[in-house]
């Protein structure tokens, strides 16, 4: 069964290179959500008129991280004794790393030997993630590959 995506309007500082959002766009009187992509400077710009804070979108919506999202970047849902607790593994270069996602909280441990997520890593990362753009960002600042 498929749960439905869940969305939140984002602040403007959220928006940079490599954002994934949708955009609500009307177009004699029809209303749909594009998807939207910035992947570069011109894409960001062209997405406002910043002389006049307008934009070509209604408004803007991004959906929150979901296990989709970390599945899309190479992680995949194991199965754990942590109750409570959705927990994410990837192995890359003989270390295994760990996504532990609990009502908002990302936690990304690291083991470098092969372990089950069963017990703490070496701690990388603790905070709140609200979307896949983030955790990208996340990613490549902590120096883990993206697959794609």
């Amino acid at each position: 069964m498929k749960t439905e995506n869940k969305y939140y309007t984002p602040d403007i500082s959220e928006f940079h290179i490599g954002f994934e959002c949708e955009g609500l766009f009307t177009d004699y009187g029809h209303q749909s959500w594009t998807e939207i992509s910035i992947n570069d400077s011109h894409d960001l710009i062209g997405m406002f008129d910043t002389a006049n804070h307008l934009s070509i979108y209604d408004e803007f919506r991004v959906k929150e991280l979901d296990q989709e999202d970390i599945e899309e970047l190479g992680f995949e849902k194991i199965e754990s004794r942590v109750v409570h607790c959705e927990v994410y593994k990837k192995v890359y270069n003989k270390i295994t790393y760990c996504i532990f996602k609990t009502n908002g909280v990302i936690s990304i441990d690291f083991y470098t030997h092969f372990k089950n997520c069963d017990e703490p890593g070496i701690a990388m990362f603790r905070g709140k993630i609200k979307n896949k753009s983030e955790l990208i960002k996340l990613l490549q600042q902590l120096g883990i590959t993206i697959d794609k």
